[in-house]
């Protein structure tokens, strides 16, 4: 069932326990499926179609966070799942991260 949309119908409780947590389940299966999947995507592509500039990882992650309009926090873990995206879909191995270097396997 939908919240109605009167905001005067959720209480200070009902955020705290229905709707925070659910914008942070969404916040976080965005920063471990989607973002990351994206990423690679922009990268890959732009690898292989020679359409983007040398830049570092980082700045390359922080492109994409732009288009989503949303900080996801560089981690270790987020650019570990970006690697291995980019070998496992794209065949491409990261071999340096500043600036970015990938090589074809």
């Amino acid at each position: 069932m939908f919240i109605s949309k009167k905001c005067e119908d959720v209480s200070d409780e009902d955020f705290d326990e229905l709707v925070s947590p659910h914008s942070d389940a969404v916040a976080n299966f965005m920063a471990d499926f989607i973002f990351p999947e994206v990423v690679a995507y922009y990268i890959a592509t732009g690898f292989y179609k020679s359409c983007i500039w040398e830049e570092k990882f980082d700045v390359l992650i922080g492109t994409v966070n732009d288009l989503f309009n949303y900080h996801f926090v560089v981690t270790k873990k987020l650019k570990e799942s970006i690697s291995h995206i980019l070998l496992i879909k794209y065949g491409l191995k990261l071999i340096g991260e500043n600036p970015l270097a990938l090589e074809i396997v």
